[in-house]
């Protein structure tokens, strides 16, 4: 039983409780002060007391009803709609980072970016470098600033690489708005769904943002032999480059959870 079941099934229990105890103390009341015999002699007071606590106890009980059904059927609907949102999230962040380790994203069933395998990898090993990327556990953990780094910067010594990253990260962010507008009308409906579908924006920015840097390089759209990139500008491009993964990277972590997905019973997805 998942945690949102379970919690569902407390809060109904919760209700029932509720209503089980107000119709106990009803009971009580033939036997505690003012007694049965007082009731007996006031009978349109005992009735209405009676109506009264046992309207508030069913009404307890339909109203908790309601709100579980209403909420089980947003669960299932965002449910799905998280599913999309997280391959969306995925796509856009595994199409950055596949340059830099040489993964095939073609082999692992993820959306092709702007170059092809033998592309990234021959530009890989013309700077001295290795594609590093395990094909069969299809991780991608561990591929952050500390560790590859060096390895973009040396890549950005190509306008083909830059001109390619800008591509990649248009592209991202157009998915990103195609998925986010696509779920909104569900999304919206509940507060915890349209914050995580805000929360959204935060890559989408963080996208466009790298997409910028990119043009401002100089090299969009242009053939300029001997090119050599600007120290400050690889700076700017390798801080926007590293905060699009990080949020690509919280966000993948948060939306695999909430996907519900049947196979996190048999895949250590957070190993």
């Amino acid at each position: 039983m998942r945690d949102s079941d379970r919690r569902a099934r407390r809060r109904l229990l919760g209700a029932l409780s509720g209503g089980v105890g107000l119709l106990a103390l009803l009971t009580l009341a033939d036997f505690v002060p003012p007694g049965a015999d007082w009731y007996a002699a006031h009978p349109m007071t005992a009735s209405t007391v009676t109506t009264v606590v046992t309207f508030v106890a069913v009404s307890l009980l339909v109203e908790q009803w309601l709100k579980e059904r209403s909420a089980a059927q947003l669960r299932l609907v965002s449910s799905v709609a998280y599913r999309s949102l997280a391959q969306v999230v995925n796509d856009a962040g595994r199409s950055l980072l596949a340059p830099l380790v040489g993964a095939d994203l073609h082999a692992l069933a993820i959306p092709a970016g702007s170059d092809d395998v033998a592309t990234a990898r021959a530009r890989l090993l013309r700077h001295g470098l290795e594609p590093t990327f395990d094909q069969s556990t299809g991780s991608w953990r561990g591929i952050g600033a500390a560790s590859h780094d060096q390895v973009l910067r040396a890549l950005c010594t190509e306008p083909a690489y830059v001109q390619m990253l800008f591509r990649t990260a248009a592209n991202g962010r157009r998915r990103l708005h195609d998925g986010t507008a696509m779920w909104a009308p569900v999304m919206l409906g509940a507060r915890s769904t349209s914050d995580d579908l805000g929360a959204l924006r935060q890559l989408t920015d963080a996208m466009e943002l790298l997409q910028e840097r990119c043009r401002l390089g100089g090299v969009i759209g242009r053939d300029l032999p001997g090119w050599v990139p600007d120290p400050g500008w690889l700076d700017a491009l390798s801080r926007d480059f590293w905060a699009a993964v990080s949020t690509y990277e919280s966000l993948r972590d948060d939306f695999a959870e909430l996907a519900e997905l049947p196979s996190d019973e048999i895949v250590l997805r957070r190993a």
